[in-house]
């Protein structure tokens, strides 16, 4: 129930300085709440056929006080009786390098924390979220604090979710071995190799320096899968030769000695697939190097388990030994061996055709990569929305400001809306500067849009591009599904440049390009822009 004002002072002088005090907190910037100013927009083709300069009008208006804009339209020029409304508008409404911030379509002061790089996000978050619940408390039902975008949500979420797969993933893993080698204590020796190859892993990751992450995380999860084969390979041969009569001893020893090689090898060729990305730069270095060493680290782990920890473990299998005679007919063979060994037999003697139906499924696998399609970055999962308005530059704030209020009644009675925060230009801040690295400018308007998690994001997207068709002629509106940023980095996106000598032939053919673009299914937001 402030005024955009009095929302400014009171986060200059309560809530920025305490968010500032916390640890790892490096910027905290206000954005949207200046006050409204008189603004004089002169008229230059007016002022030089009357003969009236800038000074001139800034010298009669300094010194003077005014109580209504009408008063200062009717300022005398002191040229055959011209007033300063007969060569300038005169308006209430932000002054120039200032942002309009709504959220909820009520007026709105946006605050921006930023941390330091080296600490971590979801601390730092929790650590800024703590201290907003306290701020809270001393502002009673006058202000509403809340956030509008909190990226730690997206990294709890995403790091829940991850180990949840990667714990489901070891069961999973733990009953498979189990119904291959009908053994529990075996299963469960196989079984705990996991968790220690993993922590391993996470050792080494801190000694490296790296942090636990989406990435990072996503890269253990794989690796679960992985980390069980030596652990398989050596208990499953350790247990055979225990099953052929062999002390403890004597079978680990032999089996070390029969599979340390191959385990070795197959270990060190998967690691080896990771090493050029050691050589990649740039963003995808930054982003998959990490990746690849996490899976590295987890992987030589996992050998290591397998040469030392499970050999000793494998002291408590119980096993019955079988005699030699009924090894010699089978006995020792599982269910998977006794449908392995007629398929095998098949192919060895259809060589050919095997051959044959393995190259056909090889060149038919080529196939599907236009099928699946690519991007740099898979699409977010959140249900989140981003509206973009921009209008021809020297468009005045109010102007765009209105333009952005209609869009947002469609969103205020839309009920699996939550929350919708605008933002309208852009200032000098750190916080302006990133919005114009975005496309962002004085021209120009944002909405972000969150909304309930069980909403159908197509639908929703698609029914505010219909409903905001027509709010403007000279307006471009964009709605896309997610944020600006990760629609940039996930989507699509193509940009296609006509150039040549004559600018009524690139105007036809980008008219005759348009169109056809317009036509292929599957293509939204387009646009077309003649430079």
């Amino acid at each position: 129930d402030l005024s955009p004002d009095e929302l400014q002072n009171l986060a200059d002088t309560q809530i920025v300085p305490k968010l500032k005090e916390i640890e790892g907190v490096t910027l905290v910037e206000t954005e949207g709440g200046k006050k409204e100013k008189v603004l004089i927009s002169p008229d230059p083709a007016i002022m030089i056929e009357r003969g009236i300069s800038m000074s001139q009008i800034m010298a009669l208006l300094s010194g003077h006080e005014y109580n209504s804009l009408g008063e200062i339209e009717s300022t005398p020029l002191e040229t055959d009786s011209v007033v300063l409304g007969d060569v300038a508008e005169v308006r209430l409404g932000p002054p120039p390098n200032t942002s309009v911030s709504r959220t909820d379509g009520k007026p709105s002061l946006s605050i921006m924390v930023m941390k330091e790089a080296e600490v971590n996000t979801v601390e730092t978050a929790n650590a800024v979220e703590e201290e907003v619940e306290k701020i809270k408390g001393s502002f009673g039902n006058n202000v509403e604090l809340f956030p509008v975008f909190d990226q730690s949500d997206f990294i709890e979420e995403s790091i829940t979710d991850l180990t949840q797969e990667a714990i489901v993933g070891g069961v999973l893993a733990f009953i498979i071995v189990f119904l291959f080698l009908m053994v529990f204590r075996a299963s469960l020796i196989i079984a705990i190799s996991i968790p220690l190859s993993l922590l391993m892993g996470f050792l080494v990751m801190r000694l490296w320096g790296i942090t636990i992450n989406i990435l990072t995380l996503s890269a253990m999860a794989i690796a679960v899968g992985r980390v069980i084969d030596n652990s398989i390979v050596l208990v499953e041969v350790i247990y055979r030769h225990r099953q052929e009569g062999k002390g403890f001893k004597e079978a680990a020893l032999t089996a070390a000695r029969e599979v340390a090689t191959p385990i070795t090898s197959a270990t060190l060729a998967t690691v080896a697939i990771f090493l050029p990305l050691a050589f990649v730069g740039g963003i995808v270095g930054e982003i998959f190097v990490p990746f690849a060493l996490t899976i590295t680290f987890a992987l030589i782990a996992s050998l290591l388990m397998s040469l030392t920890i499970v050999p000793a473990l494998a002291r408590f299998l119980t096993v019955k030994a079988v005699k030699e005679t009924k090894i010699k007919k089978g006995a020792l063979d599982s269910w998977y061996l006794r449908i392995y060994t007629p398929t095998l037999k098949w192919a060895l003697a259809h060589r050919a055709l095997t051959l044959i139906i393995a190259v056909v499924l090889f060149v038919g696998s080529f196939g599907l990569m236009p099928i699946i399609g690519t991007s740099f970055m898979p699409e977010m999962s959140e249900k989140m929305m981003t509206v973009q308005i921009e209008m021809p530059p020297g468009t005045d704030l109010a102007t765009i400001s209105e333009k952005v209020a209609q869009i947002e009644e469609f969103l205020d009675g839309n009920p699996d809306v939550e929350h919708y925060h605008a933002s309208v230009g852009t200032s000098s801040s750190v916080m302006g500067a990133f919005g114009a690295m975005m496309g962002a400018g004085d021209n120009t308007g944002e909405i972000m849009v969150t909304l309930d998690p069980g909403a159908d994001l197509d639908k929703e997207v698609e029914n505010l591009r219909r409903s905001s068709e027509g709010i403007a002629e000279d307006a471009k509106i964009t709605v896309m599904a997610g944020t600006g940023m990760a629609e940039m980095m996930g989507s699509g996106a193509l940009e296609i440049s006509v150039r040549g000598e004559n600018f009524d032939d690139i105007n036809a053919v980008a008219e005759d390009l348009f169109g056809e673009l317009g036509s292929i299914k599957g293509i939204t937001n387009l646009e077309s822009a003649l430079v």
